[in-house]
């Protein structure tokens, strides 16, 4: 049997009780900045959690966000999973336009809940926010008042937001008190 890799790591809510793990590829030899090796590492990690591992020895009754890869988005590879069972994390990558909304909109309709994943704020993204249910925003990288401008630019949209890469207790309670509800890190 081949060695099966994959990367798991908690999503917190605001008591700190686990909710979801992101499942990530773990493995080497692929350039993730290539979009047919990222196509790849997101089967891999479908195949492998669903047929190597099973979903429900990886989360167990929570749910599993995984990084869906504008081919997927688009409908080019099949989603062999149930709606309710995971998060499709929409990579940063993937752009915003008529065919990406499309997909988006074809995802949510088949009952997908969706997240942004390292989201940025830039002019036209509002249809993504929109269709989407979740935003993930890197704390890691930026000071208080640049997490703090972030969130406000996103409240008047209806996501969840999810503060990822927390390193720091001081970082939670920041984020905490800002009115995030999830996190990673």
């Amino acid at each position: 049997m081949k060695d099966v890799l994959i990367g798991r790591q908690a999503i917190y809510d605001r008591t700190l009780q686990v909710r979801a793990y992101e499942l990530l590829f773990r493995g080497g030899g692929l350039d993730l900045s290539r979009p047919d090796q990222a196509d790849r590492a997101t089967s891999r990690v479908l195949i492998d959690s669903l047929t190597a591992i099973g979903l429900e020895r990886l989360v167990g009754e929570r749910r599993a966000f995984l990084n869906l890869t504008r081919s997927f988005v688009l409908g080019e590879y099949p989603l062999p999973v149930h709606p309710d069972r995971v998060v499709l994390e929409v990579l940063e990558n993937v752009g915003v336009d008529a065919p990406i909304v499309a997909g988006l909109r074809r995802l949510k309709d088949q009952g997908f809940t969706l997240a942004l994943d390292d989201f940025e704020y830039i002019p036209g993204c509002e249809p993504l926010l929109e269709l989407c249910d979740m935003v993930k925003l890197d704390v890691l990288t930026v000071d208080d008042a640049e997490v703090e401008r972030r969130f406000k630019r996103l409240e008047r949209f209806d996501v969840t937001m999810l503060a990822e890469k927390i390193e720091t207790r001081e970082r939670f309670e920041l984020c905490k008190n800002l009115g995030f509800e999830l996190f990673q890190g």
